[in-house]
């Protein structure tokens, strides 16, 4: 399992590292049209691999996507692009707004911003 700051450099199949243009852009490495794991668990869901994910294939409310583990400073934005409810869920032992070990919900046609504010612990800012 890759962790959030190898995500930086190491992508297996999610897009491409991060890159500076002559711009002075950093670009993110971006992965589209995801699907998400049917029936997903903290221990059974797609592992979630670039800085920038929106999943637009989800069956069913509460098929699962698995954080990286939270880094102190990272942050990632998810794109649910669907018609049905994304559960999120941290590594083993991890937080995502102060629970422990269980999914976060992101609705239908919303957006989020997850960041880490210490080790094992994320927090999310979701779209109106």
């Amino acid at each position: 399992m890759l962790n959030t700051v190898e995500l930086l450099t190491r992508l297996p199949g999610a897009g491409r590292p991060p890159v500076e243009t002559s711009d002075a852009i950093i670009l993110l490495n971006v992965a589209s049209g995801l699907t998400a794991t049917p029936s997903g668990t903290q221990s059974t869901s797609m592992p979630i691999g670039a800085l920038i994910s929106e999943f637009a294939n989800i069956a069913s409310n509460g098929d699962g996507a698995l954080l990286p583990k939270a880094t102190a400073g990272v942050s990632l934005m998810i794109a649910n692009a669907s018609a049905k409810s994304l559960n999120l869920f941290p590594q083993v032992g991890e937080k995502v707004n102060g629970v422990q070990d269980s999914a976060f919900a992101l609705a239908a046609g919303k957006n989020c911003l997850l960041f880490a504010t210490a080790a094992a612990s994320w927090r999310a800012l979701v779209t109106a």
